[in-house]
């Protein structure tokens, strides 16, 4: 694979999302009744929060932005779920010649408790863009996910191939249908926060988090700047 370093212009912008990222995994948020009282409101915020740094990443056109030194988007009109493949497409080639990258992101979907996976209270509610069916086909792709993850044992032994990243891809895309659904109103505010749908989001939250993580990883890595501000703490 050919070297390519992004530009100090690319990589201040890189490492200023990856402090956004880190700041949001590190904080508690809290919403203030007119009791004064202080009620927690995890872990919606932190997930919508995520999705915000998310969109930032994949709306970038990195190939494009590796050419010509800046930050450069994508052209008007690409779909937000072509967006985030072209993103995945940017990240493969470095994944293959390291595949320890992407084990070592998604260690916390494979510390996940085992049984916590085949829980009750798994099943999604169904709506107008997402059906029972897609959630329980998302938990069981996260277990396998976790199978692969677990199976592999340590990182030299983690094999990546196209399964392997349409298995990833599909998980990502049903938590962008989740994200639909908390940014445009098929879930009210109550529903966000009831105790199920809670853990569910938990569950959401980590994979997009193992998800950004392997974008700052691969940068840090391959793509930065020695002199630049960058942090191989995802």
């Amino acid at each position: 694979m050919e070297q390519r370093t992004f530009s100090d212009q690319v990589a201040d912008f890189i490492c200023q999302l990856h402090k956004m990222h880190q700041d949001n995994g590190q904080c508690t948020y809290y919403a203030k009744e007119q009791s004064e009282q202080l009620i927690p409101i995890m872990p919606v915020t932190p997930f919508v929060f995520e999705f915000f740094i998310y969109n930032s990443i994949y709306q970038v056109d990195w190939d494009d932005s590796l050419r010509t030194e800046g930050v450069k988007n994508h052209p008007r009109g690409l779909k937000e779920a072509e967006q985030q493949e072209k993103l995945e497409e940017f990240l493969k080639p470095y994944i293959r010649k390291e595949p320890a990258l992407l084990y070592e992101v998604f260690l916390p979907i494979r510390n996940i408790r085992d049984t916590t996976l085949e829980d009750d209270w798994l099943e999604v509610s169904p709506d107008s863009r997402i059906t029972a069916e897609e959630g329980k086909r998302f938990f069981r792709r996260l277990q396998r996910l976790q199978a692969l993850l677990s199976n592999a044992g340590q990182p030299d032994n983690f094999r990546v191939n196209d399964s392997l990243f349409e298995l990833i891809g599909e998980c990502r895309y049903y938590i962008y249908l989740v994200r639909n659904n908390i940014f445009h109103g098929s879930k009210v505010i109550g529903e966000t926060y009831e105790e199920k749908q809670k853990r569910r989001i938990q569950i959401y939250l980590t994979f997009l988090r193992c998800m950004m993580s392997l974008f700052f990883l691969v940068c840090d890595k391959h793509l930065l700047r020695a002199t630049s501000n960058s942090s191989t703490e995802a």
